[in-house]
């Protein structure tokens, strides 16, 4: 795999194993605005924005608000967060990279106060030296946006030193409109491809 100077990470469903905790997210903020929503939806709520999935529900305008009021509040509740953990691998890799001089940074649509609140708790804070959430930009992954706000913070332009690493085809496309080289991470092991690997580690060798 080739080695980059600058690696860019989703984060749930990349670094971060949130599948479970995003079930009691979801089933708070449709309860919030009087609808009903199964935790095991969430395994596709995780792909997309909040508007994505607002709309694919129907969540009416006025609703818009209380939805996403509660979704970021639900986030932090201790019955989400006791459910996430992060994939065996990650502190690892992250901690060898960081070693080899890498400069790091997330670019996911969750929030970045959820993020760095997550990292703290694993004892992840301050690796990462730009965090870009659905908070911070304006439009959502598949946009580039969140990856162009991200290398503007690091003083970066794109460039084939920088590559993105995501765990759905909406990250590979963020990545391919912002210019850089992505990476699908498939732990499913049912892609195949020379930009897909199953485990962070692949992204080097020891």
């Amino acid at each position: 795999m080739k080695e980059y100077d600058v690696y860019l990470f989703d984060f749930d469903g990349t670094l971060c194993d949130s599948a479970k905790s995003l079930g009691p997210v979801f089933v708070h903020g449709f309860e919030a605005i009087g609808m009903k929503c199964e935790p095991e939806d969430a395994l596709e709520y995780m792909h997309y924005s909040l508007k994505e999935t607002a709309d694919k529900r129907g969540v009416r305008e006025d609703q818009w608000q209380p939805f996403v009021d509660e979704i970021v509040r639900a986030l932090d509740y201790e019955d989400s967060l006791r459910l996430i953990s992060f994939f065996p691998e990650t502190a690892e890799v992250i901690k060898e990279l960081a070693r080899r001089g890498k400069r790091m940074a997330i670019v996911s649509n969750n929030t970045v106060g959820h993020i760095n609140l997550v990292l703290e708790r694993f004892g992840l804070s301050g690796i990462f030296e730009v965090i870009s959430g659905s908070d911070v930009v304006s439009k959502f992954k598949p946009e580039p946006e969140p990856i162009l706000y991200v290398l503007d913070k690091l003083g970066l332009s794109s460039g084939s030193n920088i590559v993105y690493i995501g765990d759905s085809d909406q990250d590979v496309e963020c990545g391919k409109r912002a210019h850089v080289d992505a990476i699908l991470i498939n732990r499913a092991g049912d892609r195949r491809g020379d930009k897909v690997i199953a485990d962070l580690k692949e992204l080097f060798d020891y």
